[in-house]
């Protein structure tokens, strides 16, 4: 039951790891200036995860929305790793640390990545093994956890897709880039005279 509640809160348990992290950055210091090459750099950087990340969402949103504890999937990004939906979202949550050029973000986002590693992931593991059996351990002993191998890669000519919660991830997805353009506008606002730093972290 503890892990049950784990795992429902774990939406909000992020949260409460990368707000506050987010709002120390906002008011510190940068690391660069606006239009500076680092600058520029981490900006570049971060639309490229914002934009792998809500990607990745997307596409296994089309093998999976609806059917997660109905049957087994291990087409498409599921051939290559087991849990593109959450490498999806840690390379949303990393863009944010690359918008705001911030270590104090980045050690946040790192946190995160641990705790659904290492807590989060094995239980929905469990759970899929549970569920399937020797099926899921034999797909599990050939197909990584996060990291894609991409010779894997199995497309089908046709799925079924659930347009509900494909179209309710894609409402969630343009909150993602929503997250993504104020991080951006928070890091335009951080070097400017007029923009208060309440702390020294960067």
């Amino acid at each position: 039951m503890h892990e049950q509640k784990i795992f429902a809160r774990r939406g909000w348990l992020a949260a409460v790891v990368i707000l506050p992290a987010l709002v120390v950055a906002s008011f510190s210091q940068p690391l660069f200036c606006e239009g500076e090459p680092g600058d520029m750099g981490f900006d570049l950087l971060g639309w490229l995860l914002l934009g792998g990340g809500v990607f990745m969402r997307l596409w296994a949103t089309l093998y999976i929305g609806g059917r997660k504890s109905i049957s087994m999937v291990t087409e498409g990004p599921y051939a290559m790793c087991r849990h593109p939906l959450y490498l999806g979202s840690f390379l949303i949550i990393l863009a944010l640390a690359c918008f705001m050029a911030s270590p104090v973000v980045l050690a946040a986002t790192i946190i995160v990545g641990l705790f659904y590693a290492f807590v989060i992931v094995p239980s929905e593991e469990r759970h899929a093994e549970s569920c399937f059996g020797e099926a899921y351990c034999a797909y599990a002993a050939v197909t990584p956890r996060f990291v894609p191998r991409f010779r894997n890669l199995r497309r089908p000519g046709r799925i079924e897709i659930k347009v509900a919660e494909f179209l309710r991830e894609f409402s969630r997805m343009y909150g993602a880039v929503a997250i993504g353009a104020t991080a951006e506008f928070l890091a335009y606002c951080r070097p400017q005279p007029w923009w208060p730093k309440l702390f020294r972290l960067p």
